[in-house]
């Protein structure tokens, strides 16, 4: 299920690590965010609103970026609800909601969506989702898989 993967940078001292997370509201309306496990799994498939966390770096702003993207399938929340929800369960102003039909868009266009994409803070271009094809955001060099 559930992994994390740490990348370093060949040239400078970036680490990152890619944590494989989760979100889901439990029944208290508390915003959950854990690691994919088969435990977590079951508590996120048995909630009303759940999806995907990604954490990512904005070289620009130099700023921790954390990207809500709800499942929308079976909700019972509208857009406006999901974000009302998410943006209150969080102290941070780096964060992003991407809604769209996550189980129902194909693997290659959530990479395009998920790689391509803007900071909130800066609105500078970010990829949500670092990889060893992603080069180091703060000195472009090649990243590795630890």
């Amino acid at each position: 299920m559930g992994s994390i993967i740490t990348f370093k940078c060949e040239n400078c001292d970036f680490v990152f690590q890619d944590k494989d997370l989760i979100f889901y509201l439990t029944e208290e309306d508390k915003l959950i965010e854990e690691t994919l496990t088969m435990e977590n799994s079951n508590k996120m498939t048995d909630s009303i609103l759940k999806g995907f966390l990604y954490e990512s770096y904005c070289p620009h702003c130099d700023n921790l970026i954390k990207t809500y993207v709800p499942e929308m399938n079976n909700i019972e929340f509208n857009e406006e609800e999901i974000i009302e929800i998410i943006n209150k369960s969080n102290t941070s102003e780096n964060i992003k909601i991407l809604i769209f039909d996550f189980k129902n868009t194909t693997y290659k266009d959530r990479r395009k969506i998920i790689e391509n994409n803007t900071c909130p803070k800066c609105n500078e271009k970010i990829a949500l989702a670092l990889s060893e094809n992603t080069p180091c955001p703060k000195c472009k060099n090649n990243l590795k898989e630890q």
